[in-house]
């Protein structure tokens, strides 16, 4: 299907999908009935709970001179034709009509007492009529309720063949719309995940739409209102009852609109260090350095503090040497920097530093700072290769560890000092360069080299972890590479 076709089809489906609602909305209108509101003379007043009272408003007349008998008589012959009412008994004393007996609903209930204040000599009206709902059971209220439906059917079949239709419509037309709202969207949302959950929005307002429609050509639209408003209800309980998985979904919507992080980059988040392999609608796969598959609920994400090694260009590290007091240290940090900078993942600008870090002791800690490209090298094996070249150039320039002193000061009469002196060992010439010839092949076979656990966690396939949901990390470019 062509753009063009695409963007064409898409404007009938929203100006049907907009007639849809404004159907909906008028018969929904068509359907609430503005009830006219009571005198500040005409209040009502009841003493006992269930009791419907109302004075009169505009009088149906029956005679000249009413007495309670007469008012009573008319009362029974009248309610006994008034559509609901299953059962009225009426008692009547100086014009306050009290009503007993059994009507269907609650609308029926309330116009009784309208219709009765209306009757001339009526003072006032006690309505203590019951409805279905208090009267019958359970299984009868069923059975009336399914039987009501069916002779709704019976009676108006062609609007149940027409509702059907709609509903039948309203489907079609939302699995024509999903792949337009998809390719609509790909132009200002990147993330499928963020796509999806705006097309479901818009389908679900659309279902809703049709769903109304169709109702409202039945005349049940304000049953289901009920049956939504209860359904609201249940979904409510079911948010608090399934909290941690609610919680998870939004922190996967957040952190899919947000994008702290993408697939394979290095995060540490909740004490955890590892590569970003997947995210789903419950957590997000970390692969550690170790080879162990790590699970991270995103509501966790979302709340810790996390901290994303691979979101800028470069990342320093370091390490600490110890030298003694008697090299010259311009030397020391003149071969360390050249030791250091020799590696390939090191970047030279900024260029390697060594730094006094403190004065120690058994002699002059320094401490080695170096940059490189986190997207290229993994810190563990990086700092480790770092390290063995400069233990290289310090054997090269035949500088040893300080010894270890111990000091052990005694009282008087007994041991005044005792020096135990741990010298570095020393070799012969043959030896320091068969030592310096074994530590120069263990840097050309380790740089660039990655462990077993790193190789692990920079390429492990993303099927392999992602088998909760759809990784929500990936986008139709990721797709199109893994494709290819």
């Amino acid at each position: 299907m062509s753009r063009g076709n695409i963007v064409r089809q898409a404007w009938l489906t929203a100006i049907f999908a907009g007639a849809v609602t404004i159907c909906a909305v008028r018969g929904q209108t068509g359907l609430v009935q503005q009830s006219p509101a009571p005198d500040a003379q005409d209040a009502a007043t009841a003493e006992e709970p269930g009791v419907t009272a109302a004075a009169p408003a505009t009088e149906i007349a029956v005679e000249g001179e009413v007495t309670d008998k007469q008012l009573r008589a008319t009362l029974e012959r009248l309610l006994a034709r008034y559509p609901g009412v299953r059962e009225a008994r009426v008692s009547v004393s100086e014009g306050v009509v009290e009503l007993e007996g059994h009507v269907s609903t609650e609308e029926i209930h309330d116009g009784v007492t309208q219709f009765v204040r209306r009757v001339q000599g009526t003072r006032l009206v006690l309505n203590r009529m019951r409805t279905d709902q208090q009267v019958l059971s359970a299984w009868q209220l069923l059975r009336q309720t399914v039987g009501s439906y069916a002779q709704t059917i019976g009676r108006s079949w062609m609007l149940v063949v027409l509702a059907i239709v709609i509903v039948v419509l309203t489907l079609a037309l939302i699995r024509v719309l999903s792949p337009i709202w998809d390719f609509l969207f790909s132009f200002v949302v990147e993330r499928d995940f963020v796509r999806a959950v705006i097309g479901l929005f818009l389908n679900t307002l659309i279902l809703l739409g049709g769903l109304m429609l169709a109702l409202s050509v039945l005349g049940l639209t304000r049953a289901v209102l009920s049956v939504i408003g209860v359904a609201g209800i249940i979904g409510l309980t079911l948010g608090f009852a399934f909290r941690d998985i609610a919680e998870n979904f939004i922190a996967s919507l957040l952190l899919g609109v947000r994008r702290p992080f993408r697939a394979g980059d290095l995060i540490e988040v909740a004490g955890r260090l590892g590569v970003v392999r997947a995210m789903n609608m419950r957590a997000t796969v970390l692969v550690t350095f170790e080879g162990d598959y790590v699970r991270i609920p995103n509501s966790t994400i979302y709340k810790e503090v996390l901290v994303n090694h691979s979101a800028g260009p470069q990342v320093r590290g370091d390490f600490e040497i110890v030298v003694g007091y008697d090299l010259s240290l311009k030397d020391v940090v003149e071969g360390l920097c050249e030791a250091v900078s020799g590696h390939p993942l090191v970047r030279h600008e900024p260029v390697p530093q060594v730094l006094i870090d403190q004065f120690g002791t058994g002699g002059i800690h320094l401490r080695v700072y170096y940059w490189y490209d986190p997207k290229a090298a993994v810190p563990v094996n990086i700092r480790g290769e770092v390290m063995l070249r400069a233990r290289v150039a310090l054997t090269k320039m035949e500088i040893t560890p300080p010894p270890t002193i111990i000091s052990l000061q005694g009282t008087q009469g007994g041991i005044q000092r005792l020096a135990i002196t741990e010298k570095g060992r020393k070799g012969t010439p043959e030896t320091k360069r068969e030592q310096i010839a074994e530590e120069e092949q263990l840097v050309a076979e380790s740089q660039g080299t990655e462990s077993p656990g790193a190789a692990e966690a920079m390429s492990a396939p993303v099927e392999a972890v992602s088998e909760e949901g759809s990784d929500l990390l990936r986008s139709p470019s990721d797709r199109d590479s893994n494709k290819g």
